[in-house]
């Protein structure tokens, strides 16, 4: 069952992908979070000028039943179900699941926020898009700053 989820998902074909999670699931085979990441991320390759819609609800219908089985405490998961958010201008659920990411890492997931910036740009709310920008920015720049400082300190203590 592995070689074959590992293969969809390297084939990167999103109705191969849909087909296989819906005869895992109705021949009741056990699925992990590992195993659902990568069905779920495979499940967006479709064309999506005309099956967007489709592949974000099968896609986010993955992690629904990740939470059933108790299956969803996965950074992966999580990225692929907020990858889905951002082809669907879904800003609202992928915000939560970057906020939920960040608790369950206890980072924040960089790609994640990417993925939240295209929600949020696909959503028609650019204001929110660059706002998430730019605390971004502000972000980077704080770590450039302590890690410059860090470097200078350390450069003036070594003999």
């Amino acid at each position: 069952m592995h070689q074959a989820i590992s293969h969809v998902s390297q084939v990167r074909n999103g109705y191969l992908a849909w087909t296989l999670y819906a005869h895992l699931r109705q021949g009741g085979l056990p699925m992990d979070s590992q195993d659902l990441a990568a069905l779920a991320g495979a499940m967006l390759n479709v064309d999506r000028e005309l099956y967007a819609e489709h592949c974000v609800k099968r896609a986010l219908s993955v992690l629904d039943y990740a939470r059933s089985i108790g299956e969803a405490d996965d950074i992966r998961l999580l990225g692929e179900a907020c990858a889905a958010c951002a082809v669907g201008g879904l800003a609202d659920r992928a915000q939560s699941l970057c906020e939920e990411g960040e608790r369950l890492t206890g980072r924040t997931h960089w790609k994640m926020q990417c993925d939240l910036i295209l929600a949020c740009g696909r959503a028609g709310e650019l204001h929110r898009a660059l706002a998430i920008y730019r605390a971004w920015e502000e972000a980077w720049e704080e770590v450039r700053e302590r890690t410059s400082s860090l470097s200078l300190t350390l450069a003036l203590t070594l003999p």
